[in-house]
């Protein structure tokens, strides 16, 4: 192949000054690649070394600001930086994070923040907690704050009362992702955020009410998290306002606060009944995960089967666990078990109740009045699970703190230490003939971690993770296991 030659009637000069350019230009976009790993302090300390440095690390110095947790002069300093070349660096910022209830000698210096904050137009992201008197005595700050129309992820904390609601109302249409708070319950939230139905994706409501109907669907929405108020929802309601949610997310504090044990349980067998008579009309087809708060979830009856569900269980709701699994048929179970009270009998017919169960993650949590000793864990723990029809397993042991002090007969990190991690792991792939994958920890062994795979020949291998730190550096021990457990 002939090797190409420069032609006569171009300039040896010249092609050196566009190579000299093309080299500057990749140069230049390299440093701007490794400067954008760089936290903000270290930004600083590049950008004095020289001026190729200085250039390239402005952008992502500026493009999230974080203006808290920083002192009033920092704040101010970082502010009239923005200030004084609006056009190469505030047209940067795309993330602002802002916590004025933070923010210490807050009079002093929210003009200046108000100023840079009207500047930074492209911003796509804002995180901010806000009160109704900082709106009242700064009017601009509702402004400013309004005036960011490319914002595309909101998170706001509110403190207060209309004012600070209706910055909520006033964010722009193309929302794809909000977050909103109150420290007081809202009634009617829906309402607030009613014109970004056509774009909303994503919604975390904590201390509001869904009460009436809008005039639109948040047909977009696919992910909501909500934490109940004091008042009961209405699950019919909220299947009409979001009708395509496919993952649902009930934080853990309960919508029934009273504190008497018997009034809450009447109320939610009471919105249990009123949701299972709706469920007649409507089921939430969509759902495809949920996860939070048993009660609230039980109470819920949403009426339609899901591909995933996490919870938290104790012995004494294990009724309300089996409704649960009985109506939704998860395939993909994630479970947190103090495991207190629990006969090992009792659990494996809750969990075989699961037909479609095939992958559980599952966290058993041991303290002294688990009734568990050190040689029966294996034991227990292979009744809890054998026979299965599991494909996945993840499986974590937990051990209380009251279990690190010296207690005859029950688990302690001493006489765990001895604990044969293999032999377990064998056991369990022995036991659940459909085991693919498997892996296991225990927290005071937790300097390893040992997972099983299974090929479709039936042949397994056995790997253990070895931590050498608590950074997470590991390496990986690989062994084929015996004959005796090719074909387990």
């Amino acid at each position: 192949m002939a090797v190409p030659t420069i032609a006569r009637d171009v300039r040896p000069r010249s092609v050196s000054a566009a190579k000299a350019k093309s080299k500057a230009s990749l140069n230049h976009d390299v440093l701007c690649y490794i400067v954008s790993y760089l936290e903000q302090r270290e930004l600083l300390n590049v950008m004095e070394t020289c001026h190729a440095f200085h250039s390239a690390a402005l952008k992502p110095l500026v493009q999230r600001i974080s203006l808290w947790p920083m002192g009033t002069r920092a704040l101010q300093s970082f502010c009239e930086f923005l200030l004084a070349d609006p056009a190469g660096r505030a047209v940067h910022v795309r993330e602002i994070r802002l916590f004025l209830n933070s923010v210490s000698n807050l009079r002093s210096v929210l003009p200046t923040i108000i100023r840079a904050l009207a500047l930074c137009t492209n911003a796509e992201a804002l995180t901010m907690s806000v009160t109704d008197q900082n709106l009242q005595l700064y009017p601009d700050l509702f402004t400013a704050v309004t005036s960011l129309r490319k914002l595309k992820t909101v998170s706001l904390t509110v403190y207060g009362g209309p004012r600070a609601a209706g910055l909520i109302a006033a964010m722009p249409s193309t929302l794809t992702s909000l977050e909103f708070s109150f420290d007081e319950d809202w009634s009617d939230a829906a309402r607030l955020f009613e014109h970004q139905s056509r774009t909303l994706e994503t919604l975390h409501v904590r201390g509001a009410h869904f009460v009436d109907r809008p005039t639109a669907q948040f047909e977009a929405l696919r992910e909501l998290s909500l934490r109940f108020g004091e008042a009961s929802y209405d699950v019919a309601l909220l299947k009409w306002l979001f009708p395509n949610v496919t993952h649902l997310h009930l934080e853990e504090e309960s919508f029934l606060t009273w504190e008497d044990a018997d009034v809450r349980e009447d109320a939610a067998q009471a919105h249990r009944k009123r949701n299972l008579e709706a469920q007649e009309k409507a089921s939430w087809t969509s759902l495809k995960s949920v996860k939070g708060e048993l009660r609230s979830i039980w109470a819920a009856a949403f009426g339609c089967t899901v591909d995933s569900l996490a919870t938290r269980v104790e012995s004494c709701h294990a009724k309300r666990l089996a409704d649960v699994l009985h109506d939704m048929q998860p395939r993909e179970l994630d479970l947190e078990v103090p495991m207190y009270g629990w006969e090992a009998g009792e659990f494996h017919a809750l969990l075989h109740a699961a037909k479609d169960l095939t992958s559980l993650r599952l966290r058993l949590e041991l303290d002294q009045d688990s009734g568990v000793k050190p040689d029966d864990i294996m034991l227990h723990t292979v009744k809890l699970l054998g026979h299965l029809p599991l494909t996945t397993l993840d499986l974590s042991l937990v051990i209380a703190e009251d279990h690190y002090d010296y207690d005859e007969g029950h688990p302690t990190a001493e006489s765990l230490s001895d604990l044969n991690i293999e032999s377990y792991v064998r056991q369990l792939a022995e036991n659940i003939k459909t085991l693919r994958k498997a892996s296991l920890r225990v927290d005071v062994n937790s300097n390893s971690e040992w997972n099983i795979r299974r090929s479709a020949s039936g042949k397994s291998l056995l790997e253990r993770a070895m931590w050498e730190n608590r950074l997470g550096e590991s390496y990986v021990e690989e062994e084929e296991t015996d004959d005796e457990y090719e074909d387990c």
